[in-house]
């Protein structure tokens, strides 16, 4: 992960945003921040065995390498500059594409964002009810395919 975080880094970010980051995600960025999962993990399977890549957890404010994005200025590209999501998601992960993984601030739900798809009630898909269960439901490609 990115450069550890304070707990003012992260209001800094809400600030920004004009968005509070739900406590689970406040959690999992004060532990680490950004990256990957350990052990390879890259692959989540929704309820319909559709598969979900993730490259990598935007880290916030630190970047690691000079190619890295943040959730910061995702979140701000792809609600307030684009409008291709609604103001109530937090964009914190991509796939290999750049397409973004979001968290729902008002239902605390993981989507996948289809920014691709010209009608914006079906570009959110849902794939998962918490962080947590997204996080833990990870699989490496091998355990996948």
């Amino acid at each position: 992960s990115s450069k550890k975080l304070e707990i003012e880094d992260i209001e800094k970010i809400e600030d920004y945003l004009g968005i509070k980051l739900p406590k689970d995600l406040k959690d999992l960025y004060l532990k680490s921040n950004g990256g990957e999962l350990d052990d390879e993990k890259c692959v989540f399977l929704d309820d319909d065995e559709n598969d979900y890549s993730v490259k990598t957890f935007l880290p916030i404010k630190y970047k690691r390498t000079e190619g890295d994005q943040l959730l910061e200025s995702n979140t701000h590209f792809f609600v307030k500059e684009k409008k291709l999501i609604s103001d109530n998601f937090i964009v914190f992960a991509i796939d290999w594409g750049g397409f973004p993984y979001c968290l729902d601030t008002i239902s605390n739900k993981i989507y996948f964002a289809n920014v691709e798809n010209e009608d914006i009630e079906d570009r959110m898909i849902f794939i998962s009810n918490t962080l947590d269960e997204f996080i833990n439901g990870m699989k490496t490609e091998e355990e996948t395919y």
